[in-house]
């Protein structure tokens, strides 16, 4: 009986057309010749029940059994990558953006140590677009909580003030020492996003405008204040022609960033939105996303450096 039983098994385990036949010749008619053959056979070609039951009844206990090289163990594997209890449940994720973007945030993570993936690629764009949906509420709590586990940054508008001023200080002179690029240091920076958006962030408040102590600091260690990068987005694409237009009005060579307000501003800039009706609808486009709560506090304070210009009222 017991043979029977450890047949059975290897069955179940095997599942093979060859093994159910001889089973079922074994099992109904043991006595026949097509029995003892297939017996004989499986007997000296699988070697079946190379360990055999000590009794006919069996107990609850895990088992293993032995089938040529292969095993099979109730017992659980040591081996067994604990990464799967780690990492969220993917099934779990709510916003089906997060979803289809989650396995790239981890590939992320592994190359460069965060999820921040800069906009330029479908991915990146992926960020922005979960950006934009926690702003609209349309992020559930728990997708919120999955980003934030991993790292993710919603918002790069604050990070000026939330960034310790050493710690930043530390890690501009460190890429500076790397790469001698007078401080040049991309915005969207992929292994180090929050220096690249804190340098950016030093530059908009403006070396007048920032702590003296920390304008001393960075003053010592030769930063350069006017980035030579140019932005390729549409907003500080439309924003540096407005300023050129203004400067070129003006009839100055000047950096616009230099100029000292005067009576006459608000007069030159009816002139030159009179005179370029892109740059108009532009300035009105960043009016209307201001009221709709779509314009983000960085670019806010962009739009107010355009000295002597009432861009949200224009």
């Amino acid at each position: 009986m017991n043979r029977y039983i450890a047949s059975g098994i290897l069955y179940a385990l095997l599942g093979t057309t060859l093994f159910s036949h001889c089973f079922a010749f074994i099992h109904t008619t043991p006595s026949s010749p097509a029995s003892k053959l297939c017996r004989s056979h499986l007997d000296t070609k699988t070697k079946i029940c190379e360990r055999v039951f000590a009794s006919s009844a069996i107990g609850a206990t895990p088992f293993l059994y032995s089938y040529s090289k292969l095993k099979v163990s109730t017992e659980p594997n040591p081996n067994e990558s604990k990464e799967a209890e780690e990492d969220p449940n993917v099934s779990n994720i709510d916003s089906a953006v997060l979803q289809k973007l989650y396995p790239s945030l981890l590939e992320y993570i592994e190359q460069y140590g965060h999820p921040n993936i800069p906009l330029g690629s479908t991915e990146g764009r992926a960020c922005y677009t979960l950006r934009r949906l926690k702003i609209q509420g349309s992020l559930t709590d728990n997708d919120v909580d999955v980003l934030m586990k991993l790292g993710f940054r919603f918002t790069f508008d604050y990070i000026y003030e939330e960034m310790d001023f050493e710690d930043m200080l530390g890690r501009l002179l460190a890429y500076e020492s790397e790469h001698k690029a007078n401080y040049q240091i991309p915005k969207k920076y992929p292994p180090d996003p929050e220096l690249g958006a804190w340098v950016a962030a030093v530059r908009r408040i403006g070396r007048d405008a920032i702590d003296v102590t920390e304008r001393e600091a960075l003053d010592d260690i030769g930063f350069a204040w006017v980035s030579k990068r140019k932005c390729g987005s549409k907003f500080m694409n439309g924003f540096r022609e407005l300023k050129s237009q203004f400067v070129k009005e003006l009839g100055t060579d000047a950096e616009f960033e230099t100029l000292d307000y005067q009576d006459d501003f608000q007069e030159i800039w009816g002139k030159v939105l009179s005179a370029n009706i892109e740059s108009e609808r532009w300035l009105v486009a960043q009016r209307d996303a201001h009221r709709l709560g779509k314009l983000s506090d960085a670019r806010v304070a962009y739009m107010d450096q355009l000295l002597g210009l009432d861009w949200r009222e224009c």
